[in-house]
C-alpha cells in the first residue's frame, strides 16, 4: 500500500510517501534518500522493504528547496536547471560532513 503525504515541520511542509504491507502493525523504517533525493528507484526499494513486513517512510529531506525530480533522469550539467540542482546539494553537503570542491 503507497500513500503519498504531507508532514509538517517547524519550517514548512515536507512530502514524502508512507509504504505499508497491509493494515496491521509493523516495524517501522525511515529511509532517508541519498544526494540526489526522492526518485523512482527509492520508491521501489521502500516498496520492496514494506514486502518484507515494514511500515516505510521516505521523506523529501530537501522539501525546503522543492519537490522531486530534482534532476532530469540523465542530467546535463551545463543545463542550468542541473546546476542549481547541484549548488543545492553543494549547499547542503555540510551538514553531512562531506568535503567537495
Amino acid at each position: 500500500m503507497d500513500q503519498a503525504l504531507t508532514i509538517p515541520t517547524p519550517d514548512g511542509r515536507a512530502d514524502g510517501f508512507l509504504y505499508r504491507p497491509d493494515e496491521r502493525d509493523h516495524p517501522g523504517v525511515i529511509f532517508l534518500p541519498d544526494g540526489i533525493g526522492l526518485r523512482p528507484s527509492q520508491q521501489e526499494m521502500a516498496r520492496r522493504v514494506a514486502g518484507e513486513g515494514y511500515i516505510v517512510l521516505l521523506p523529501n529531506i530537501y522539501y525546503r528547496d522543492g519537490r522531486p525530480p530534482f534532476l532530469p533522469p540523465k542530467p546535463d550539467f551545463k543545463d542550468e536547471f542541473a546546476l542549481r540542482v547541484a549548488a543545492v546539494f553543494h549547499r547542503h553537503a555540510d551538514c553531512f560532513g562531506l568535503m567537495l570542491q
